[in-house]
């Protein structure tokens, strides 16, 4: 079953119109400005775990591709599209558009699905690199306007946040000036500003702290909700016992000491050759006293 909603843009703030689809094992969040004529939807699809009992089939990954793609062609002029999210098919090689020889038949049909999708809306999928830790390409981009989006960038996350990487893609839609690249990398969690080779770490505190708040989490709490829950008791009793690293010296701060550096040389050697100018003990002991 899907539910799909979408709110005009007379009811929404900034002309958007949102709309949603969802089935059992496949998530899609849609929004559409027409001031912009612009679509952005994010897809998500649970990765299949059969032998579990929660097979994730190309009937509800086309069922949710059907309900996008029928919404976006309700749009009166065609927007520009960006649709991403992660597709988690770790069997397709999307350089060349085609499955491995380990691809399962559902992989496959999925994949005739996206093209499909690709071939109605005139789509391209942009990301050529691996977007997880083992080299599959998970998360994709597809964009009818190769024009459109510009400086993708793949950063590997903290293997203990995520195995996927950060996959950040920069537009230029409707904005007056390039936006300037931020060379310095971004801290991935906050559990990296802290030091872990501390050797002021209470371990057996730090422990026992877990044990306790672990104990008296509520067993019937979503386990999306009980994750967020965990990763925030790790976060509180990290801070609690693991102290802060020091931040590091800037660049201009180390030019700064280097040239400051310099300037203590230049005026030592200055000071000894005025010293041994003065030829008298009287001399030197007056230049010393002025100094």
């Amino acid at each position: 079953m899907i539910n799909l909603h979408f709110i005009h843009e007379k009811y929404v703030e900034n002309t958007c119109g949102n709309f949603g689809s969802f089935t059992i094992y496949t998530e899609i969040l849609c929004v559409y400005s027409a001031k912009e004529n612009i679509c952005i939807a994010t897809v998500y699809r649970q990765p299949d775990d059969s032998t579990h009992g929660r097979a994730s089939t190309n009937n509800e990954f086309k069922e949710a591709i059907t309900e996008l793609t029928e919404a976006i062609k309700r749009i009166d002029a065609t927007p520009d599209l960006i649709i991403g999210g992660d597709f988690n098919l770790p069997h397709i090689n999307w350089n060349h558009n085609a499955p491995n020889r380990q691809c399962p038949n559902q992989e496959k049909d999925m994949l005739i699905t996206i093209n499909n999708l690709c071939s109605e809306l005139h789509l391209t999928q942009v990301i050529n690199e691996p977007t997880h830790y083992q080299g599959n390409i998970l998360n994709l981009v597809f964009t009818n306007n190769t024009q459109l989006v510009h400086n993708i960038m793949v950063t590997p996350s903290a293997r203990n946040i995520s195995h996927h990487s950060m996959v950040k893609i920069q537009t230029q839609y409707k904005a007056p000036i390039q936006p300037e690249d931020n060379k310095d990398s971004p801290k991935l969690s906050p559990l990296d500003y802290l030091n872990f080779h501390s050797k002021e770490i209470n371990w057996k505190a730090l422990n026992n702290d877990f044990n306790k708040y672990l104990k008296n989490l509520p067993k019937e709490t979503a386990p999306t909700e009980m994750l967020e829950e965990i990763y925030t008791i790790i976060h509180q009793v990290s801070e609690k016992h693991i102290p802060r690293r020091k931040q590091p010296v800037s660049q201009k701060t180390k030019n700064r000491y280097m040239r400051e550096k310099e300037n203590l040389k230049r005026r030592k050697r200055r000071i000894n050759k005025q010293l041994c100018n003065a030829k008298s003990p009287a001399k030197k002991i007056d230049f010393l006293r002025g100094l």
